[in-house]
């Protein structure tokens, strides 16, 4: 969704994002601006040198990061979209192929 919540270091910026804790938390409260928003000081993760991280920051979990990272931001490109299902890994692979094969046909036949 496309969302002003993660603002905490980019003010008044827009971000499309998952839909997580926090943000059911800001939208329950009724979207308050910053400074007033639900758990705002919380510190979602701390990074190996010991940098803290904090609700409503707009920043994603690394892997160098412990704490919530559910909570955090989490971006989504405009692709998110559209996915319209979530297939098995076998089924997956199995459309994967197909393409392939479907694909590699065309560029077999284009070159004689």
């Amino acid at each position: 969704m496309l969302t002003v919540c993660f603002d905490l270091g980019w003010p008044y910026a827009a971000h499309r994002v998952l839909g997580n804790s926090t943000l059911a938390m800001w939208e329950a409260a009724g979207c308050p601006p910053s400074g007033k928003r639900p758990g705002e000081g919380d510190r979602t993760a701390t990074d190996r040198t010991g940098r803290s991280f904090f609700r409503y920051q707009f920043v994603s979990p690394r892997a160098d990061m412990t704490g919530d990272p559910e909570a955090m931001c989490l971006p989504a490109g405009m692709s998110c979209g559209e996915i319209r299902d979530v297939p098995s890994t076998a089924e997956l692979i199995e459309r994967l192929w197909r393409e392939f094969e479907s694909e590699w046909k065309l560029i077999a036949n284009q070159l004689g």
